[in-house]
């Protein structure tokens, strides 16, 4: 009985060193961002958020690691502004400005989506991570990505399964044709297609998206005499990027007077709807389904 119990301490130590060893050798390890291979050479402690998409990407993560920064804008989903509350930022707006601050937190890893001409300045000081470009379904690229980068593989999966879990429940079929639309530059329409996060989710929830003419830019700009044939849809959904966005489709004399305006089958969304919808990601995934459950369950609820 003494030589078996011996051989249990033995043999479950040998367990604990080996899964010990292997978390040792997890590090350093080498990853493909968007740029080509960035090298990780300890599990990172420190993070910071050089966008709000990345941000939303790292939110879910911050129960292992700490948010030493993030770049501010307006229209944060309630639960990304709740969850960073207590960390420095800054304005989102002007990045280049504020490189200093950036800097000065000392991140072990920055996180960033699509890297602008001071880019190369806060790589000369810290690593940064650039995440999969925007595209229907890339958050889950992305938080692959940020799992992999921090060691927590397991975790992205994990989060991955619970995002995919809520939007099948909110998933029904044949609703309908769907146009995502906003004034955004004037005198122009801007379409989000099915080539869009929140397009590959609204399709994800069962309706079919205006389709890009150009799949290569599926945020499409085109004239009013245009969008006004591509509005030949079910519904429409306006993105609520200020008062002149929404005003821009729904009271446009050119559009004002379509069927699917005039009859009232559009919705508005809030602000902080149109941020975090068209950076779905795990973080915002709540708020953002729970915000379009206003949009038709089918075709004739429109009417």
């Amino acid at each position: 009985m003494k030589h078996v119990t011996v051989i249990f301490w033995a043999t479950l130590f040998s367990f604990f060193i080996g899964v010990f060893a292997q978390e040792e050798a997890a590090f350093p390890r080498t990853i493909q961002d968007i740029n080509g291979s960035v090298t990780i050479e300890a599990k990172p402690q420190r993070v910071v958020a050089l966008n709000q998409i990345a941000l939303q990407y790292l939110v879910p993560f911050l129960d292992e690691v700490e948010l030493v920064g993030y770049a501010q804008r307006e229209g944060m989903a309630p639960e990304v502004a709740e969850a960073v509350a207590n960390a420095p930022s800054f304005d989102s707006a002007n990045v280049a400005a504020n490189l200093e601050l950036i800097l000065k937190w000392n991140s072990d890893v920055a996180f960033e989506s699509d890297s602008g001409g001071w880019f190369e300045a806060v790589e000369q000081a810290t690593l940064v991570v650039n995440l999969p470009l925007l595209k229907p379904g890339s958050w889950r690229d992305s938080t692959r990505m940020v799992g992999e980068v921090l060691g927590m593989e397991e975790r992205a999966e994990q989060i991955i399964l619970e995002t995919d879990t809520m939007i099948r429940a909110e998933a029904k079929p044949n609703r309908g044709t769907l146009a995502i639309a906003y004034i955004y530059n004037p005198g122009v329409v801007t379409f989000e297609t099915d080539g869009t996060p929140l397009g590959g989710l609204l399709e994800e929830l069962g309706f079919e998206l205006v389709s890009p003419q150009d799949p290569s830019t599926p945020w499409e700009e085109v004239s009013l005499e245009l969008a006004a044939e591509r509005l030949n849809v079910d519904h429409v959904l306006v993105s609520n990027y200020g008062q002149e966005a929404v005003d821009g489709i729904i009271n446009e004399p050119v559009l004002a007077n379509l069927p699917v305006i005039a009859e009232g089958r559009y919705t508005v969304t809030s602000r902080e709807l149109a941020d975090a919808a068209t950076f779905f990601g795990p973080a915002t995934a709540a708020f953002v389904l729970e915000g379009l459950r206003v949009l038709p369950s089918a075709p004739q609820d429109a009417q």
